[in-house]
C-alpha cells in the first residue's frame, strides 16, 4: 500500500492547528477525522511525527493518514518547523533532530481538543527518535499515550557514516538526496534564519 500510494497518493484534507511556542515559533499540526467508525466503537487518535523535513503533505504520510482514516482512526500529524513552504517561520529556527517541544505541544493540544480520546504515538525515521525521546524524558508523557510505534527509526550517525557513504543499495544517493532536501529548506527560509538580530 505504501509503494502504490507513492505512485497515486491520496491527499486527505485535514484541519490545521497552530501552537505558539515559548520562543515565538509557530508550530502547526493537521488533524484528519476518520472516514469510517473504528470497529471497536472507541475514539482513537494516531499522533504522527514524520521523518526529517517532512509534514502532513509528504506522500508517505498522506498514504498512512488515508489508510488510518479508513480503519476508523483520527490522525494528527506534526508539521516540522520549516517543512511547509506556505507556513512562515515566526522565530529564527527550524526543527531539530532531538527537540520534543513541538511534538509535546501537539499531544497536549489534542488532549484538549479531544478529551477522553485514546492516543497512539507513531514516529517515522527521525520522528521515531523524537517520539521515543519524548516518552523517555518524563514519566508523565508516558501516561498521555496508550502505545507507541517507531518505524524505520534513525541510527547512530557516527556508526552509520560508512554505510551512508557506500554506493551499495544506492545509500550514497539517499544520503545526497536528504542533504539536498535540507539545503533547500534552509535556503527557502534563509531570510528569517540568517537575518541580523
Amino acid at each position: 500500500y505504501g509503494k502504490m500510494g507513492r505512485i497515486n497518493s491520496p491527499f486527505p484534507r485535514g484541519r490545521r492547528h497552530q501552537v505558539v511556542m515559548p520562543d515565538g515559533a509557530t508550530s502547526t499540526f493537521d488533524v484528519f477525522e476518520p472516514t469510517k467508525p473504528h470497529p471497536s466503537g472507541g475514539d482513537y487518535s494516531l499522533l504522527i511525527c514524520p521523518g526529517i523535513a517532512n509534514s502532513s503533505e509528504s506522500l508517505y504520510i498522506c498514504t498512512c493518514v488515508h489508510y488510518a482514516q479508513e480503519k476508523g482512526y483520527r490522525v494528527a500529524v506534526l508539521n516540522h518547523l520549516g517543512a511547509l513552504k506556505d507556513v512562515p517561520l515566526t522565530a529564527p529556527r527550524v526543527f531539530t533532530y532531538g527537540d520534543t517541544e513541538e511534538f509535546g505541544a501537539m499531544v497536549d493540544r489534542m488532549r484538549t481538543l479531544y478529551p477522553g480520546h485514546i492516543a497512539i504515538g507513531v514516529g517515522f525515521s527521525m520522528g521515531g527518535n523524537i517520539l521515543l525521546k519524548y516518552l523517555g524524558e518524563n514519566k508523565q508523557n508516558q501516561q498521555k499515550v496508550v502505545a507507541a510505534m517507531s518505524c524505520c527509526q534513525g541510527y547512530d550517525v557516527e556508526r552509520a557514516v560508512p554505510a551512508l557513504l557506500s554506493w551499495e543499495h544506492a545509500r550514497r544517493a539517499y544520503h545526497w538526496a536528504m542533504c539536498l532536501n535540507m539545503q533547500s529548506l534552509l535556503r527557502f527560509h534563509q531570510e528569517q534564519l540568517l537575518s541580523p538580530a
